[in-house]
């Protein structure tokens, strides 16, 4: 995604499918020009699926830019193994 607008019209998607998205266990690290954060997001979407995954953000800066957003994350859900 890149732009204000692009990211604004994800979220608001994605706030829509997940109403009650929550952000739980949040850690964060810096180091030099290198952001990293460890979280656990669990919710359930208007179709009814059960979301409980574990993820990790990390973020490069040069200067007062950002550089690099990434995020990685995994299903947690013991009754679906795999399913992302």
């Amino acid at each position: 995604l890149k732009g204000h607008d692009e990211i604004r019209t994800h979220l608001t998607l994605r706030n829509a499918q997940v109403p009650d998205m929550r952000w739980l266990d949040g850690k964060s690290w810096v180091s030099g020009d290198t952001a990293m954060s460890t979280w656990t997001v669990q919710g359930k979407t208007t179709d009814g699926e059960v979301i409980d995954w574990w993820g990790i953000d990390y973020w490069a800066f040069e200067g007062d830019k950002l550089k690099v957003k990434d995020t990685y994350w995994k299903s947690v859900r013991p009754d679906e193994p795999g399913k992302l």
